[in-house]
């Protein structure tokens, strides 16, 4: 056998086992282990945060520690924000603005996303977030009161 032959072999034989290998994991279930936390930082404020877990679970972050608070969420809103937020767009936004806010010490709200199958930070300047990131910030807003 020739070695371009046995290459081209191998290529094929890697390339099958690859495809074999993919098909038996299972598929990344983005919806159902998507967890959120949102809050301010940087500025001159002490930071704040707020997390919502796949399950509606409710923590605030107080004096550096996560506390739980009120009434968690339903694992039906937090999937129909994990869903929004995996397709609206805000995942395809930069995680921090490309040019300099109006006021570069001001403070930042941000989101984080994250799931089985990946995690996306993003953040800008009290109201100048994108549209996908304006309004999954107030939709969260309204989830953690």
């Amino acid at each position: 056998m020739t070695h371009t032959r046995s290459a081209a072999l191998l290529v094929i034989t890697l390339g099958t086992m690859a495809t074999s290998l993919h098909a038996q994991r299972p598929a990344c279930d983005r919806t159902g282990t998507t967890s959120f936390e949102l809050g301010r930082t940087g500025g001159n404020l002490r930071s704040d945060g707020t997390r919502i877990g796949a399950d509606g679970r409710i923590t605030k972050q107080v004096n550096g520690a996560w506390v739980a608070v009120g009434t968690p969420a339903s694992r039906d809103a937090v999937a129909g924000l994990a869903r929004l937020a995996w397709s609206n767009g805000f995942t395809k936004l930069p995680t921090a603005p490309t040019k300099p806010t109006r006021n570069p010490d001001a403070a930042r709200d941000y989101i984080d996303v994250h799931s089985a199958c990946g995690s996306k930070h993003v953040e800008y300047a009290n109201g100048e977030g994108a549209p996908p990131f304006r309004e999954l910030l107030a939709l969260l807003q309204l989830m953690a009161r």
